[in-house]
């Protein structure tokens, strides 16, 4: 076992899948890597695969695999998966498998990059699933740690509720076995101290039984739903410190990592609170499988890096999964391969968002099921292409500037204030769906992000470290919540949030105002009627104000001023934006939603408004230029700082720089394209970026 070195910059390759890696291609496979700059290779260790008999464990194939590898000179990542349970459990004990809520049961079977078969394997909630499962993690880390080649071990694979991505979530729910529904109760009497009065006066029910309730199986009353989404979110984080703890006790001492989806935390159906998960991890991950090329998705690439950033705090945090293309979908029409200049954005925006290690997925394309010919760096038969070359041009960066790693994110401007319960809450009145919070998030990171404006992502716990906090789709806030802004804004902070904060409390019923409590103070104004939900664009609402339209989305909240200040109507004449002053900070409360619409339409005005948010806080960005195809980003040093230029677009772009470099800190800026050093009052204020293109400036510092 290697020991893990955090200081190090990795690039690495998926490559082994069990059942469908072709060992006559391994030795030349390896040779390219290595040619190409690839350092360490991913490869699965399936619970099906492995576990073939009770008691019987097969590493064969693996070790094979692994010691080809090493000879190779490559590192070796171990992707383990219980998600696959072996044939053997699943046939001989059914009343393990995920049933859904008609009480049918989930079928394991091959599913994609699953071809080993089992996915999604059997519900953790039955004792006997889970201690055959930790018989295998406790071989498999016994067998890792003994390996010399294998550095560090993935322990979940896209964190979730397995079946959340077996259909819809709103057509099949998950998981209603014994278990899991017993499991449930016992959560709720941890809650309520054994307390049935107290259930039934959060759920507004009269059991006089703790065996009379039951996980709800369709969308109906809010607050039992709530509590299944939090219950559900406490399982994950369970079932993670689990699978850690089973790998450290069989002695495994490497490198522990885990990662989601690029916005997964924003889904409740997958149940995964990045921020309690990155913290028991060394490392934490993100994929970027939403993001497509052009333009207008550009912004997915870095909110990527940022949101994993945001919830590692501090710890390192890498692109765990650069999805490659074309992309599969659920029948063998696919989108379109990505190009070599998409790959090299991707690679570019990940260095900008201070990512320490991006493995690629993968090094050859699928061979077979909906993912066949898709997810490869190389052509079909493994030749090197112009794909693999901008893999090869990145490592050769990392070499040359190895000190790459010392650098950190300079200090963000504005944080976007993450609410899990608004977006339990979301999902609950949606019937399965948070798409209206998870486009509020978004587009709100989209405004600033166009305007290069660098964003932080916090919980409520983390707001005093910043000037002002952007709260898109607040709509369900806890006592607690409320009180912590209250005392942000009074301690000094800016607050601005979008329409209807705290209309619904935590057990999910409606306030009697809104803003309710403390909060009508801080935003000096109430919400004057019932706000509307408006999905017809043509009739969305639209703010003027200072001369200007501002289009926004979905709701519309009339406000009536108390001590705060109007600043913006309806066309209607309603008021629409409220500013108030309370203790030493200031707030602010835009009754509807430009940060959707920002999203939708890609209309300036939008941004405008969601952006303002920094002059009314008295905060300057750190990098203001004059156009939005480039993006630009300030990474910290010791010795030096790094300016990063990426440009979004397939052609040459131009950037101004309307900031001033700090001549008093530094003395001069080098190159890193070219090597050529100048002193900064040489330095131009305007660049021109090649398409797809980095430029970097190393600011030395005196």
């Amino acid at each position: 076992m290697l020991s893990g070195n955090n200081n190090k910059f990795v690039l690495g390759a998926h490559y082994y899948v069990p059942g469908s890696s072709e060992k006559e291609n391994w030795k030349t496979d390896f040779a390219r890597m290595r040619e190409t700059g690839i350092t360490c290779v991913h490869a699965i260790a399936a619970w099906s695969w492995i576990h073939i008999a009770p008691g019987e464990f097969d590493f064969t194939e693996l070790k094979e695999f692994i010691d080809a590898a090493d000879e190779a000179g490559l590192e070796v990542q171990l992707g383990m998966v219980i998600e696959s349970a072996p044939e053997w459990v699943s046939s001989e004990h059914q009343e393990w498998l995920y049933f859904n809520q008609k009480n049918q049961p989930l079928i394991p079977y091959a599913r994609t990059r699953y071809q080993y078969g089992g996915w999604p394997g059997v519900c953790f909630d039955n004792e006997g699933a889970k201690e055959l499962a930790s018989e295998f993690i406790k071989q498999l880390g016994e067998f890792a740690e003994s390996q010399s080649a294998v550095s560090t071990i993935e322990v979940w694979s896209g964190i979730s509720f397995p079946p959340a991505f077996h259909k819809p979530v709103n057509i099949e729910r998950f998981c209603y076995c014994k278990a899991t529904s017993a499991a449930f109760v016992e959560w709720l009497k941890q809650k309520h101290n054994q307390d049935i009065q107290s259930l039934n006066k959060a759920w507004k029910r009269k059991f006089t039984d703790w065996k009379q309730l039951k996980p709800p199986r369709f969308f109906g009353t809010f607050p039992n739903e709530l509590d299944w989404c939090r219950f559900i979110y406490w399982r994950q984080k369970s079932m993670l410190k689990w699978r850690i703890e089973k790998l450290r006790n069989a002695g495994f001492n490497g490198k522990l990592t885990a990662h989601i989806g690029l916005d997964d935390a924003l889904q409740p159906q997958l149940a995964c609170d990045d921020h309690a998960c990155a913290e028991m991890l060394d490392e934490w991950g993100f994929t970027n499988a939403q993001v497509v090329e052009g333009k207008k998705h550009a912004y997915l690439l870095f909110f990527g890096a940022d949101f994993a950033r945001s919830a590692a705090r501090g710890k390192p945090y890498r692109l765990s999964q650069l999805r490659i293309g074309p992309f599969a979908g659920r029948t063998m029409q696919k989108e379109s391969g990505h190009s070599a200049g998409f790959v090299q954005l991707n690679n570019w925006a990940t260095l900008a968002g201070n990512v320490k290690n991006i493995f690629y997925r993968s090094w050859r394309p699928q061979t077979s099921g909906h993912e066949a010919e898709g997810y490869g760096l190389t052509t079909l038969t493994g030749e090197l292409n112009d794909r693999t070359d901008v893999v090869e041009r990145l490592s050769k960066l990392i070499k040359e500037h190895q000190h790459i790693n010392s650098f950190t994110v300079a200090e963000a401007d504005v944080a976007i204030l993450i609410l899990p319960e608004s977006a339990n809450f979301n999902y609950v009145t949606e019937n399965g769906s948070a798409k209206f919070y998870e486009s509020a998030v978004k587009g709100a990171y989209k405004a600033f992000f166009d305007k290069n404006i660098l964003v932080d992502f916090v919980r409520i716990d983390q707001l005093d470290a910043y000037k002002v906090v952007y709260m898109p789709w607040p709509l369900l806030l806890s006592e607690n919540d409320i009180q912590c802004l209250a005392d942000y804004v009074k301690s000094g902070g800016t607050l601005v949030s979008e329409a209807c904060p705290g209309k619904f409390d935590f057990s999910g019923f409606r306030n009697a105002s809104i803003p309710p409590g403390i909060l009508k103070e801080v935003f000096g104004c109430v919400e004057n009627d019932v706000a509307e939900m408006i999905t017809d664009t043509k009739t969305a609402p639209v703010i003027s104000g200072k001369n200007k339209h501002y289009p926004c989305a979905n709701l519309q909240s009339f406000l009536q001023p108390t001590t705060g200040t109007p600043i913006g109507n309806y066309l209607t004449s309603e008021v629409a934006v409220v500013d108030n002053n309370f203790g030493e900070g200031k707030a602010r409360l835009i009754g509807t939603n430009p940060s959707i619409c920002y999203l939708n339409t890609e209309d300036s005005r939008a941004a405008d408004l969601v952006c303002a948010s920094l002059p009314y806080a008295g905060v300057k960005p750190k990098i203001k230029t004059n156009a939005s195809a480039v993006h630009c980003r300030w990474l910290k040093g010791k010795e030096s700082d790094l300016f990063v230029m990426v440009n979004l677009t397939n052609v040459p772009a131009m950037a101004r720089i309307e900031t001033e470099w700090d001549k008093e800190l530094y003395s001069h800026a080098v190159d890193w394209s070219t090597g050529e050093e100048t002193k900064l009052k040489k330095l131009p204020c305007e660049f021109t970026v090649s398409s797809n293109e980095m430029l970097t400036l190393e600011f030395v510092k005196k």
